[in-house]
């Protein structure tokens, strides 16, 4: 007799490189347990003993915690038995909030969520089969929306299945850009001396951080905003760097900027991300001196070697069949 499998479709934020560990219980019994380590969605398969039409299945986040500025997150995507295909977020699913035995005690209900910020317990009633299996267009929807924004729900997989791809995309591509990160962090100058850096009592670089998970989880232009995040991965700055550190609202122009040229022309990217005093700061190219013979004085090359390496054709130049040039 061959054991049903079950898939959780899942991503992370870690805090001190652990992931969110999950546990899966089938009918009030555990079935599998795996930890969640990676920003890129991956599929964790357990097995399903038991599962059948009204059991009920449960994903428990066991170990949310917030450790040194850090805070570790669990997003899920959707729960499948290779058949049937459930949101966290679609009617019927609920999350029981708590650590331990408050996760499975009925209390501090609330409706569920693809984006788990505490500890708790995705609760759901597994559906008599195809009741809430997605048609073949709308499951390879959901799995676009997985690469092309920051998780699908249910209603926006339905806006793909009908649009298209191309008609998905172009919509994004005729949204306007809207800064978020700068007028957020300017908000939080605003309050006064007390969230003013370097030396207030309430500052945190973790203002920026908090404004890309709103985003994530609710901007309408999810294109720009995902590859906007991929560009960041490339052209990486960061608030951890000691000399960045008080500089939240330069930080969040800069990300501001990346979301304002994801779509548009490269070359004016690379001068802009060159040009940003961000950059300049975290690769320690700003006040850059030129060489001088006479001293022996060399420049930083520390973003000249990122540029080559990192952000443009690389340490070799390739011929269009990837061989050295």
């Amino acid at each position: 007799m061959t054991i049903p499998t079950l898939t959780i479709r899942a991503h992370a934020q870690l805090a001190a490189n652990v992931g969110p560990i999950v546990e899966v219980r089938i009918g009030g019994l555990a079935v599998g347990q795996f930890e969640v380590r990676s920003w890129v969605v991956q599929d964790f398969t357990v097995p399903a003993p038991g599962l059948r039409a009204g059991v009920q299945v449960e994903v428990v986040y066991l170990n949310e915690d917030f450790i040194a500025g850090q805070d570790r997150n669990l997003f899920v995507a959707y729960i499948s038995d290779g058949t049937d295909f459930v949101s966290p977020s679609q009617p019927g699913v609920l999350f029981d909030r708590g650590q331990g035995p408050a996760a499975f005690d009925g209390q501090n209900v609330v409706p569920g969520t693809q984006a788990l910020y505490e500890g708790g317990a995705l609760r759901l009633t597994w559906p008599a089969s195809g009741t809430a299996a997605a048609s073949d267009g709308l499951m390879d929807a959901s799995r676009f929306l997985q690469q092309a924004s920051f998780g699908p729900t249910r209603a926006e997989a339905e806006r793909v299945a009908t649009l298209g791809y191309t008609g998905w995309i172009n919509e994004q591509l005729a949204l306007p850009v809207v800064p978020s990160y700068l007028p957020y962090i300017q908000s939080k100058y605003n309050v006064g001396a007390s969230n003013l850096p370097p030396n207030s009592a309430n500052y945190t670089p973790d203002w920026v951080t908090q404004k890309f998970w709103s985003n994530a989880v609710t901007a309408s232009d999810q294109l720009r905003k995902r590859t906007s995040h991929a560009l960041h991965s490339i052209f990486v700055t960061s608030l951890v760097d000691s000399n960045l550190f008080h500089h939240a609202r330069a930080h969040a122009q800069y990300l501001d900027t990346l979301d304002r040229l994801a779509f548009g022309n490269f070359r004016e990217l690379i001068e802009e991300v060159a040009l940003s005093p961000v950059m300049g700061i975290y690769l320690s190219h700003m006040r850059n001196p030129k060489e001088d013979p006479a001293t022996h004085r060399m420049p930083d090359e520390n973003f000249a070697r990122e540029l080559m390496q990192l952000f443009t054709i690389g340490l070799h130049e390739l011929n269009p069949d990837g061989t050295p040039r």
